[in-house]
């Protein structure tokens, strides 16, 4: 049993952060009719945004100064390399600044949201 227990204790030390990571997932939350968004390799600054750990079209998102209801999801750049992050891109192509720390990304999950409030 003292085995285990060891092993056990052994095995959660070696646990890595994803915020330890060199490569995340971008996220990039477009808004509907709106030259904002919001876009991030940074689990840090994603959990500042919103507190939301799974995301699905109709769920609505709430941030310190946005309501916000999810309409569409989408994957981009999944390839075999990963990818250097500098702007996040919104709907009519214009680049806006990443938010927390960079990172590379293995790939784009874009979501399109409506402003409620």
């Amino acid at each position: 049993m003292k085995f285990f227990l060891t092993f056990g204790f052994h095995l959660k030390n070696l646990a890595m952060l994803v915020k330890d990571l060199n490569y995340y997932v971008k996220f990039v939350f477009n808004i509907e009719n709106s030259e904002e968004n919001f876009a991030t390799s940074d689990i840090i600054a994603l959990k500042e945004f919103t507190q939301n750990s799974s995301f699905k079209i109709g769920d609505i998102i709430e941030t310190a100064n946005l309501k916000v209801k999810i309409k569409d999801i989408s994957l981009k750049q999944v390839d075999e390399t990963v990818r250097s992050n500098q702007y996040g891109i919104n709907l009519k192509g214009k680049e806006g600044d990443m938010q927390g720390d960079l990172k590379d990304s293995l790939l784009t999950i874009n979501i399109l949201v409506e402003q409620l409030s």
